[in-house]
C-alpha cells in the first residue's frame, strides 16, 4: 500500500466508532468485576481474559476467546479478593502466568502458575502489607527477569518484589510515599515507566489519600529519592483521582499519565500529565470531561485505526464510558476531542480495548462492576459525532443476566467477620484449646460460636450480650447469643484468641489492655491481628511512657492540642509552616484521633553547610527534610524515625534554600493517625477527647501503663 493510499485509509477511520449495542456475559453473583488480565493463555490464537472481583468468595472468572467473542465463565479460585489482574510470562517457560494484587489484610499477590494449557495451578498467594490495590510488571534490576511492582493502599507502601526466575518472589525495594502528610499516602495504583529513556523503568505512584503524584527513579533496582506533584485545585475544590492509566499519545516515546479527576463543582476534567525530558518536571493539560456521575479510570487503544491512541473514560454513580477521540499529530501537544458518550451504567469501573471478534478494529469490553457482568462492545467501524448511549440489549447473552442492585457497601467492609470461631495462624502452630466456663473472657468459647458453656472469650462483647439475655452467662452459650454478637458486638474485640506478639488471621489479641492500645493507634488490628499489629506492641505496651527533658531556653508552639496550625504540604490548599531557626529548641504537641496532626516548620539555610537536626518525642515519631514548593515537586531529601522516648536525627550538607521539616507520628511501616487523644476542651466544639472503656483504664493504671494518660509529645530540635 502507497503512503497516498495508507493516508486516506486512516482519514476515512478517524473519529469515534460506531459500536453496536452491548453483548452481556453474566458473571457470578456478586461477583463484582475488577481490571482484567489479558492474554492468549492457551496458545490458539485468541486473546483470552482473566478476570479477578472483589468478592467475598475469593474467586476469579476465566473467559476463553472463541472465533466471535468469549467462551462461558469459568471458575478461578484465588483465595482473597483482588482489584488487579496482570498476564505476564513469570518463570520464563512460554506460557503466560497471571500475577493478582490481593485486595485483604495481609495483602500481597496472588501467582497462578500457568500449565500450558490455560489451566492453572493451585495459586500461591504471598502475604505482604495491607490491601495491595494495583501490580504492575517491570524488570527493575534489569536481569532478565520480570519483577513486581505493588501499591499497598493499606498501609501506604510501594513495594518491588524480585523474581528468582522459578515463581519466587521476595521484597526487594519499599517506599512510604509521602510521609510529612496529614494522613496516609494510600497509593491505589502504580506505574513503571522510563522516563528518563535509560532504559530502566522508574516507578510512579498516584496517592489518593494525600492527592500526589510521585515518581522515583530506578537505580539497579532501588528506588531513588520521592519527588512528589499535587493533582490540581481548581476553583474550591482539588480534584480527587481514584484511578489512571499510562500511555505515549504523542507519539513521542514518553508515556503521559491520564486521569479523569472528580471535581465536584467543575465536573470530571480529563488531566493528562507530561513529564519532561529528563522525567524530573511535570505539565498538566487538562480536558472537558464527562458531565454524568464521578469520575473514576481511564484505558487507551487506537479506536478509530488512525495510528494513534484514543482515550476512554469512566465514571461511576451513575455513570458512563466516553471516548476522547486524539486529533494531536506525532510529537505535538496533545490534542483531544471533547468526549463522546458510547454506553452508560451505573458503575462501569474498566474497561479493557481488545478485538475480540478479530475484525481487525479494536472493541471495548466493560467490566459492569454492580450488575456482576461484562459488556461486549463492538466496534462497527465508521464515525459518529454522538454514538448511542447503551441502546437496547442484544438478544444473544452468555448465561443469565445478573440483578444489576448489588450493594457495594457490604463488600467494602472487607475484614473478617468479628470474632471467627478460631483464627488461622500465619505460621504453624498449636490451635488453642478453651475451657468452658460460666465467666466473661478467657478462655470461654468464641461469641461468634455456639457453645456448652455460658460466657464467651471477649469480655465487654459477653458483658453486652448477657445484659439483654442473662441465660448466656448462667445456662449455655446459644444460638440466641450468638445472634445477639453479630448485631450487638460490632468493634468488641478485646480480648480475642492469639498470642499479641505473634501474627494470625483473627482481631484483635488475648491481653485486653495491649489489645486496645494497639487497635487504638491502628484500628485495622480490630479486623486482622497481623505483623503490623504486632510491630506496635513493644512500643504501646511496654510499660511507663517516657519523660523528655525540655530545655529551659525552648520555644513553645503555644499550639494547644485541639489546634492544628501549622500542617505543612499535608494541607492541599493554604500550607502552614511554622519557622525554625538554627540554634534555637522549639516543644510542640501532636494529638491524632482520626485526622493525622503533624508540625511542620521552614528552615532557611543561607550559605552551604552541614546542619543536624535533632527530634527528642515520647511516642513512635518521624523526622522528614525536604525541599521544593509544595505543589510539586516536593523532593524527600531524608528521613529518620524515633523510638518512643528515644530521638531521631538527620544529618545533611544543605545548599542555600528554603527546606521542610516535618514531624509526625509513625513507624518503620507506616504513618500513624491515631492513638494520642487530645484532653483538653476546645472552647469552639466542646470536649473532644474520646474515653476508653473504664476497665482498661483501670488496668493500665495497675500495671502503670500511662500511655492513655499522654497529652501529646514534646521535641528539642537542635543544630550545628
Amino acid at each position: 500500500m502507497t503512503p497516498v493510499a495508507a493516508t486516506l485509509v486512516a482519514s476515512l477511520l478517524a473519529g469515534v466508532p460506531v459500536f453496536e449495542p452491548p453483548i452481556d456475559i453474566a458473571l457470578p453473583t456478586r461477583h463484582f468485576p475488577t481490571q482484567p488480565a489479558v492474554a492468549d493463555f492457551n496458545h490458539d490464537g485468541r486473546l483470552d481474559l482473566l478476570v479477578p472481583g472483589r468478592n467475598t468468595g475469593g474467586v476469579a472468572v476465566l473467559l476463553r476467546g472463541v472465533a466471535n467473542g468469549f467462551a462461558a465463565p469459568e471458575i478461578v479460585t484465588l483465595g482473597c479478593q483482588s482489584d488487579w489482574a496482570v498476564a505476564v510470562d513469570l518463570d520464563g517457560d512460554g506460557h503466560v502466568d497471571v500475577a493478582l494484587a490481593a485486595r485483604a489484610t495481609p495483602g500481597g499477590v496472588v501467582l497462578l502458575r500457568n500449565r500450558g494449557d490455560g489451566s492453572f495451578d493451585e495459586p500461591q498467594r504471598i502475604m505482604l502489607e495491607r490491601e495491595t490495590r494495583c501490580v504492575q510488571v517491570l524488570d527493575a534490576d534489569q536481569d532478565g527477569r520480570p519483577d513486581l511492582l505493588l501499591a499497598h493502599y493499606g498501609s501506604g507502601a510501594v513495594m518491588i518484589m524480585h523474581n528468582d526466575g522459578a515463581m519466587r518472589f521476595s521484597p526487594r525495594s519499599a517506599r512510604r510515599p509521602n510521609r510529612w502528610t496529614l494522613g496516609t499516602a494510600a497509593p491505589s495504583v502504580v506505574f513503571a515507566p522510563d522516563l528518563d529513556g535509560d532504559g530502566a523503568r522508574d516507578v510512579l505512584d498516584l496517592a489518593g489519600g494525600s492527592g500526589r503524584i510521585d515518581l522515583r527513579w530506578n537505580r539497579g533496582g532501588v528506588m531513588g529519592p520521592e519527588r512528589a506533584w499535587s493533582v490540581p485545585v481548581e476553583s474550591t475544590s482539588a480534584a480527587g483521582i481514584a484511578l489512571a492509566t499510562m500511555a505515549d499519545l504523542n507519539r513521542d516515546g514518553r508515556e503521559e499519565l491520564i486521569a479523569p479527576g472528580i471535581v465536584t463543582d467543575r465536573g470530571n476534567p480529563l488531566f493528562v500529565w507530561s513529564f519532561g525530558t529528563d522525567g524530573s518536571t511535570l505539565d498538566v493539560a487538562r480536558f472537558p470531561g464527562i458531565a454524568l456521575g464521578s469520575a473514576w479510570s481511564a484505558a487507551t487503544g487506537d479506536l478509530d485505526g488512525d495510528g494513534d491512541l484514543d482515550v476512554i473514560a469512566m465514571s461511576v454513580n451513575d455513570g458512563c464510558i466516553s471516548v476522547f477521540e486524539n486529533r494531536g499529530a506525532s510529537g505535538a501537544a496533545i490534542d483531544l476531542a471533547p468526549p463522546v458518550q458510547v454506553l452508560t451504567g451505573t458503575f462501569l469501573r474498566h474497561v479493557v480495548p481488545i478485538d475480540f471478534d478479530h475484525d481487525g478494529r479494536l472493541d471495548l469490553v466493560v467490566c459492569d462492576f454492580l450488575s456482576h457482568r461484562l459488556r461486549l462492545l463492538r466496534n462497527a467501524g465508521g464515525s459518529s459525532l454522538q454514538a448511542e448511549a447503551g441502546g437496547p440489549r442484544r438478544a444473544r447473552e452468555i448465561g443469565d443476566v445478573v440483578d444489576g442492585a448489588g450493594e457495594a457497601a457490604s463488600l467494602l467492609d472487607t475484614g473478617p467477620a468479628l470474632q471467627p470461631p478460631e483464627p488461622q495462624p500465619l505460621a504453624t502452630g498449636d490451635e488453642v484449646v478453651s475451657r468452658l466456663i460460666g465467666t466473661c473472657g478467657p478462655p470461654a468459647g468464641d461469641c461468634n460460636g455456639v457453645h456448652a458453656g455460658p460466657g464467651c472469650f471477649t469480655t465487654p462483647c459477653c458483658e453486652t450480650v448477657c445484659g439483654f439475655n442473662p441465660d448466656c452467662c448462667s445456662v449455655t452459650w446459644d444460638a440466641d447469643c450468638v445472634n445477639l454478637a453479630t448485631t450487638e458486638c460490632r468493634g468488641m474485640v478485646c480480648p480475642s484468641r492469639g498470642d499479641c506478639t505473634a501474627a494470625h488471621l483473627g482481631p484483635g489479641c488475648e491481653s485486653p489492655e495491649c489489645c486496645e492500645l494497639v487497635r487504638r493507634i491502628d484500628p485495622s488490628c480490630t479486623f486482622v491481628w497481623d505483623a503490623l499489629c504486632v510491630e506496635l506492641v513493644p512500643l504501646v505496651c511496654a510499660g511507663v511512657a517516657p519523660t523528655l527533658s525540655v530545655p529551659a531556653d525552648a520555644v513553645d508552639e503555644g499550639e494547644a492540642c485541639f489546634q492544628s496550625r501549622s500542617e505543612g504540604c499535608g494541607r492541599r490548599s493554604d500550607p502552614a509552616h511554622a519557622p525554625l531557626v538554627v540554634g534555637q529548641p522549639r516543644r510542640g504537641v501532636i494529638t491524632g484521633d482520626g485526622v493525622r496532626d503533624v508540625d511542620a516548620h521552614l528552615l532557611q539555610v543561607d550559605e552551604r553547610r552541614l546542619m543536624h537536626i535533632e527530634l527528642h518525642a515520647d511516642f513512635p515519631a518521624q523526622l522528614v527534610l525536604a525541599q521544593g514548593p509544595c505543589e510539586g515537586p516536593l523532593i524527600t531529601l531524608d528521613e529518620a524515625l524515633a523510638s518512643p522516648g528515644g530521638q531521631a536525627t538527620i544529618d545533611r550538607t544543605l545548599e542555600p534554600g528554603e527546606y521542610r521539616v516535618t514531624v509526625g507520628m509513625a513507624v518503620a511501616t507506616r504513618t500513624l493517625r491515631y492513638g494520642q487523644p487530645c484532653t483538653e476542651v476546645n472552647p469552639d466544639t466542646g470536649p473532644r477527647a474520646r474515653l476508653l472503656p473504664r476497665r482498661v483504664v483501670d488496668a493500665c493504671r495497675r500495671r502503670r501503663i500511662v500511655t492513655l494518660r499522654r497529652r501529646g509529645w514534646q521535641r528539642s530540635c537542635r543544630f550545628r
